[in-house]
């Protein structure tokens, strides 16, 4: 039984990481802008990963003439990951008329397309540019589906949440897990209970320093600093595991099978208090966590359905990893009672 639940979850940990560091991610257009009113060019600027070939064009549509053309684009530049391109004058293409809408279409190299995703008005005279209010014609996007989502401030980093957040639903999956063992504890007094309940609680400390570390990382790329101060979630996260280091202090500084009760009534409380440190106090308060202090939830527009795909399997991989150890910790520390 622990071999298979080793060798499982250790598959599923090793398929999700494959493929969560192989699928590649989304393009997206990063910035518009009309970089000279003399002029009137217009520059698009991209993040483009791994990419070395493109060809750019832009459809304009002018409503009142309900008439559109195909512009190509002038000049294509790469620097690393990202694309810069230049379109020609909009006089050029729209003669007399000083307004018109424009909508940009990408071809990859593997001819699969993105379409900038809304039409753009230009003003020729001005050179500003706002939403449109009316209908206009739709270009079919044909844009990869077998993609991560491409967000500006998480980019490659957004392959964290395969390492990061399951870590940490490993972590909560175990002390909960010596939460109910402390309290069966207390309640019968067996200490089969109580082996689980310590072990378990050394284990889920493990995961959550790793998950701490894992999202410092996060933290640096995301929001330029390994601790944010004014971040309940990681602060809370942090106290909740100091808490828990003192109950292994607790278990070993008092002599004798009283220091079980003491620590098992000390792992309950303790247990609460995380709860309230990483999941109550960030939502009632300022917190960068997605889904707290007001963040909209990171599942509501990150997590693809192919996200999911890959983010759900390492969950389960790293919980049962979790309590795989738990079991051959037990085996090899623990004789059975008799």
């Amino acid at each position: 039984m622990k071999s298979t639940l080793f060798i499982g979850s250790l598959f599923l940990i090793l398929t999700s990481l494959l493929f969560g560091l192989l699928v590649p991610l989304d393009v997206q257009i990063e910035k518009f802008d009309i970089v000279s009113k003399d002029s009137h060019q217009i520059q698009l600027k991209l993040y483009v990963p791994r990419l070395k070939q493109a060809v750019v064009q832009a459809y304009s549509y002018h409503p009142k003439f309900a008439e559109s053309s195909l512009i190509q684009a002038s000049k294509i530049e790469f620097a690393q990951d990202t694309l810069y391109v230049y379109m020609p004058n909009p006089n050029q293409f729209l003669g007399m008329r000083s307004k018109e809408f424009l909508q940009f279409e990408i071809v990859l190299e593997d001819k699969s397309s993105l379409i900038y995703p809304e039409w753009l008005y230009v003003d020729s005279v001005s050179g500003s540019k706002v939403k449109p209010l009316i209908p206009l014609p739709e270009v079919k996007n044909k844009k990869k589906n077998f993609v991560f989502p491409n967000r500006e401030q998480l980019r490659q980093s957004i392959r964290n949440l395969f390492f990061h957040v399951p870590m940490w639903f490993a972590m909560i999956a175990l002390l909960g897990f010596s939460f109910y063992h402390a309290i069966r504890f207390l309640v019968t007094g067996d200490s089969n209970h109580d082996e689980q309940s310590s072990i378990a609680v050394y284990i889920g400390i493990f995961f959550g320093f790793v998950g701490l570390f894992t999202g410092m990382v996060w933290a640096k790329y995301t929001w330029g600093d390994f601790w944010p101060k004014e971040d309940e979630k990681l602060n809370g996260a942090a106290v909740g595991m100091f808490i828990y280091m003192a109950y292994i202090v607790l278990r070993y500084s008092i002599p004798g099978k009283i220091s079980y009760k003491i620590s098992a009534v000390y792992n309950v409380v303790a247990f609460v208090l995380y709860l309230l440190f990483i999941f109550i106090l960030p939502r009632l308060n300022d917190s960068l966590h997605p889904g707290n202090g007001g963040n909209p939830g990171f599942s509501i527009y990150d997590k693809t359905l192919l996200m999911r795909m890959v983010f759900y399997p390492a969950v389960l991989g790293w919980i049962g990893l979790g309590f795989a150890y738990l079991k051959i910790w037990r085996t090899l520390c623990f004789k059975p009672k008799e």
